[in-house]
């Protein structure tokens, strides 16, 4: 499993914490080509792609992109935002988030 390892929302994140979120998750030797040479913050991260991974990070283990693929699934759907409750105002239906 993913493991998160800020409070923050993921498209706030810096990008010290997606170094963090790299060594937390065992992929480590990703640190300096994330955060040095592409310096992928949270709102990239959370965007990144098979395509990304492949042929502009250029990692070339296929086991390793399936796994990074895996972990930013895994954010995705923990940020996701989740309806809590609806409230009818004026007619006007609002919904309201809840951001785990």
């Amino acid at each position: 499993n993913s493991l998160i390892i800020s409070k923050k929302h993921v498209e706030n994140w810096t990008v010290e914490d997606v170094g963090e979120w790299l060594e937390t998750n065992n992929f480590g030797d990703y640190r300096s080509l994330f955060c040095d040479t592409h310096r992928i913050d949270g709102q990239v991260l959370i965007a990144l792609t098979f395509d990304d991974l492949r042929h502009q990070l250029n990692i070339c283990a296929f086991g390793d992109i399936k796994r990074l693929i895996n972990a930013l699934s895994q954010l995705q759907q923990f940020y996701s935002p989740k309806p809590i409750k609806y409230h009818l105002d004026h007619g006007v239906l609002f919904k309201y988030y809840n951001w785990k």
